[in-house]
């Protein structure tokens, strides 16, 4: 798992450490990734997002690819090295243990490196016993249970005691640039909910939808409902908008690498 700067020194470089640590054969390729093309890079908690991927590779047994990798550079020379990036999940190859290496690099030189080690392999090593979520490739998800000398399965079945609780009330805000806009939003909104049927998680969906992803603009007003249907009557009555009279702020957005010095 590597950091990936996404700069052609920064590659380069790493990847060249990769090959010289490492040096695999012709059939034994190394797969290497980085998080931060699927998810972004986020700043502080880069390091732990690797470790999250990491633990979930080996737990499942699948190495998830990278999106967007399609003209790598060729001075990484990656087929050269015998080194793979996986542009399609792939089973974990072989057997024995998972072992995930990862390299994470700050700017300010707090350069760090882990090994992950899948837990059933460890404690089957080290003869303990405990319970993994380890899988195989013809039971990915299903629990594994590690057994003592003797046979005796010491795991336990372990479910989530879910609770199902009773509906609560969604806030809902509506933005648009004009108020005529926003009147019309609203209409458009509520025909849609009558005329359909939806889940019952359809609002809480809905309002992150709403509130989370969609920009901000001028003319704003917002509702709390209790269910679709309820929402739907709210948005055919007669609305309150309110028109944002501040300016909008300046806001600086950094790389991370240290570019804003």
């Amino acid at each position: 798992e590597g950091h990936g700067t996404g700069t052609q020194a920064g590659d380069l470089i790493e990847i060249s450490a990769i090959d010289s640590v490492f040096k695999r054969g012709p059939s034994d390729p190394l797969y290497v990734g980085s998080v931060k093309p699927n998810i972004g890079h986020l700043e502080g908690a880069a390091g732990i997002a690797t470790v999250i991927k990491s633990v979930l590779a080996v737990e499942r047994g699948i190495i998830p690819p990278n999106i967007n990798f399609d003209y790598p550079n060729p001075k990484l020379k990656l087929t050269e090295r015998n080194l793979k990036v996986p542009t399609q999940p792939i089973l974990w190859p072989g057997s024995g243990v998972r072992r995930v290496s990862i390299n994470g690099f700050g700017y300010g030189g707090t350069n760090a490196h882990c090994v992950l080690d899948d837990a059933y392999s460890y404690l089957k090593q080290k003869g303990l016993s405990g319970r993994t979520t380890f899988s195989d490739d013809s039971s990915i998800g299903t629990p594994r249970h590690i057994r003592d000398d003797s046979g005796v399965d010491l795991g336990h079945d372990l479910k989530m005691a879910g609770i199902a609780g009773s509906p609560q009330p969604k806030l809902i805000c509506l933005s648009t640039p004009d108020q005529v806009a926003l009147t019309r939003l609203a209409l458009t909104q509520s025909d849609y909910l009558k005329k359909s049927e939806f889940p019952s998680d359809y609002l809480e969906h809905l309002a992150h939808t709403y509130n989370c992803r969609r920009s901000l603009f001028q003319w704003r007003t917002c509702l709390v409902a209790q269910n679709t249907a309820d929402l739907a009557e709210q948005l055919s009555s007669a609305l309150l908008p309110v028109r944002n009279t501040k300016s909008p702020g300046l806001v600086f957005c950094f790389t991370g690498q240290g570019a804003q010095w």
